[in-house]
């Protein structure tokens, strides 16, 4: 296996940044909730890229994400219902955090979608 041992180190500032889905696949939560678990590329400057994981549950406490996340996508949110496949490639804007964790490397992680 080969890999590139700066990649690790790689994170974008706080702010607001392009996106594409890369990859979402339906899961079940630790608590068994429906969730999608989604890989999104985030395009920073200079040509850097992250990859980010993010998380959408079908719980009323996270519904606020999942609409944000159907409204910067461009997919209705009315109907009720999202499939990971549905998610996959789509165009998203984000905002961007770092997530500190004891004992873990900081990361960046989706704080928000915004709109289109």
């Amino acid at each position: 296996m080969r890999y590139n041992p700066d990649a690790a180190e790689q994170m974008l500032q706080p702010g607001q940044y392009a996106g594409v889905v890369k990859a979402a696949k339906d899961k079940t939560s630790k608590t068994g909730n429906e969730m999608i678990e989604l890989i999104i590329t985030v395009y920073g400057a200079n040509g850097l890229q992250v990859d980010v994981f993010d998380y959408l549950l079908s719980t009323d406490q996270w519904q606020w994400k999942v609409r944000h996340f159907c409204e910067s996508a461009g997919l209705d949110y009315k109907k009720g219902s999202l499939m990971a496949d549905e998610c996959v490639e789509q165009n998203v804007k984000v905002s961007l955090g770092i997530d500190k964790q004891e004992g873990y490397a900081d990361k960046n992680k989706v704080s928000d979608y915004l709109p289109r």
